[in-house]
C-alpha cells in the first residue's frame, strides 16, 4: 500500500508524540492493521531518534513533582487528600497518566530543541533531483513545540503545511512564502488554514530553488497580504532532505 503525503505527516505527528489521546490511540490501531503505515511511523522514529539523544537530558528541581501532585489531588479539609476513598485504584491510573504526560513534554521540548539544529544545519550534499521528498520544521527559538510541518515533492513540486502547535491571532491570518534569490521578491503560496493539511503548487518554480529556498510565515489579514509581506517572518526554515 502507498501512502499518501497526508498520511506520512500524520505518522510524523505520531511519532512526534504531536497528537490529541484520541488521535493517537487512532494512529496506533491504524498501524498495527496497516504495516505501510507503521513503516512511516518508525521510520519518523528513526529520524527523530539521533536528534533527541543529542539533547542533554535535564533534572528537575527535586519541588516540581510535589508541586504538580499536590495541585492535582489538592489535600482536602483535615488534611486527608480529596478523593480518598478507593485511592489505590485511582492513584495508580494517575500515575500512568502522569508518566505518559511527562514523557511526551520531556520528548517534545527535546526535539524541538535538536529541530533548530538540525534545520540549520542542513545536509547540502545531497544533489538535487536525487529522490525527491523533502521536510522542514517551522518554528521560532526558542518554542516548545513545531509550529508547523512542512512537506515537499520535488518530482510533482507539491508542497503540503500542517499546523501543528501555530494558531493565528485573532483576526489575523498566517501566510506561506518562498523566498529564494533566483525568484526575486518573496512569492506567496498562500493563506494557511487553521486546522488540516493546506496544499501549494510549486511547478512555477525552478527545481533548485524550491530546494535551497526558505520557507516562512508571515502574519497577514484574514484573505492574505495582496502579494507583499506586510511584516517581518514569524516562523521560517529550510528543507532537509527526508530519507526513507
Amino acid at each position: 500500500m502507498t501512502l499518501l503525503p497526508e498520511d506520512d505527516l500524520d505518522a510524523a505527528e505520531a511519532a512526534l508524540g504531536a497528537l490529541p489521546a484520541d488521535e493517537a490511540a487512532a494512529a496506533a490501531a491504524r498501524a498495527a492493521r496497516e504495516p505501510a503505515f507503521a513503516a512511516a511511523v518508525a521510520r519518523w522514529e528513526g529520524l527523530l531518534a539521533p536528534l533527541n539523544e543529542a539533547t542533554a537530558p535535564v533534572t528537575p528541581d527535586r519541588d516540581t513533582w510535589p508541586a504538580i501532585a499536590a495541585r492535582i489531588d489538592p489535600p482536602a479539609a483535615g488534611g486527608r487528600p480529596a478523593g480518598a476513598q478507593g485511592q489505590g485504584a485511582q492513584f495508580i491510573d494517575l500515575s500512568r497518566r502522569l508518566s505518559r504526560w511527562r514523557g511526551a513534554a520531556v520528548g517534545l521540548g527535546a526535539l524541538a530543541a535538536s529541530m533548530a539544529v538540525g534545520v540549520v544545519v542542513r545536509e547540502k550534499t545531497r544533489p538535487v533531483g536525487d529522490a525527491g521528498e523533502y521536510v522542514a520544521v517551522l518554528q521560532t527559538g526558542g518554542a516548545a513545540s513545531p509550529a508547523f510541518v512542512v512537506s515537499v515533492d520535488l518530482t510533482t513540486r507539491r508542497l503540503l503545511i500542517r499546523p501543528v502547535a501555530a494558531k493565528a491571532p485573532e483576526g489575523k491570518a498566517y501566510e506561506l512564502w518562498i523566498i529564494d534569490p533566483r525568484l526575486g521578491p518573496p512569492k506567496s503560496l498562500g493563506v494557511v488554514g487553521a486546522s488540516g493539511v493546506t496544499s501549494s503548487d510549486l511547478k512555477p518554480y525552478g527545481e533548485a530553488a524550491v530546494a535551497d529556498a526558505t520557507y516562512a510565515i508571515t502574519v497577514e489579514k484574514p484573505g492574505g497580504s495582496g502579494g507583499t509581506p506586510s511584516g517581518p517572518p514569524v516562523f521560517a526554515a529550510k528543507l532537509i532532505p527526508f530519507d526513507k
